[in-house]
């Protein structure tokens, strides 16, 4: 009887810990980071980057954000990347020591790539800028990094992140 009552108790402690688990994590982190043209060394300026969604975590498959990121107030819509395979979101959910967030355009065409770090520390992201704001050129490629507020800084958060990529 004794043993019944253990076993209804790790039950129920365990039922709570899972109810609990993926009751969904908001997320509003901001950064200064450094926005830089690629292979330019002398091109880059400090922004203003806001992280705000929702990380819906999932016991077996990988966890989930939705979201905005909001580069210098302007705001665009960012998802996680999905796993092609139940086998690539078990690697993604144990694995991997970061998530890919992506936004596209009204079209489907990706704009921006980003990883984040799960802590939500670093963020890096690339892609087309010229579709943020009519300033940038369409033909240079735009990196940013964060937290950084110059070059050197943002290199160093770009390893960071390379090693958390690596590392999966």
């Amino acid at each position: 009887m004794i043993k019944n009552k253990k076993y209804l108790i790790v039950l129920i402690a365990f039922t709570f810990l899972i109810i609990f688990y993926e009751i969904p994590m908001q997320v509003d982190k901001s950064y200064q980071g450094y926005l830089y043209v690629q292979d330019k060394d002398d091109a880059g300026e400090v922004i203003d980057i806001r992280l705000k969604g929702k990380l819906t975590r999932n016991i077996l498959t990988q966890n989930v954000f939705e979201g905005v990121l909001m580069i210098n107030n302007k705001q665009l819509s960012v998802s996680s990347l999905k796993a092609g395979n139940l086998r690539v979101a078990l690697e993604m959910k144990f694995k991997m020591n970061y998530y890919t967030l992506i936004s596209r355009d009204e079209y489907g065409n990706t704009v921006l790539l980003v990883d984040v770090s799960k802590d939500f520390d670093l963020i890096s992201g690339s892609g087309d800028f010229h579709k943020i704001e009519d300033r940038f050129s369409k033909e240079l490629h735009y990196s940013f990094e964060a937290p950084a507020l110059n070059r050197k800084e943002a290199v160093e958060v770009s390893k960071k992140i390379k090693r958390y990529i690596n590392k999966s």
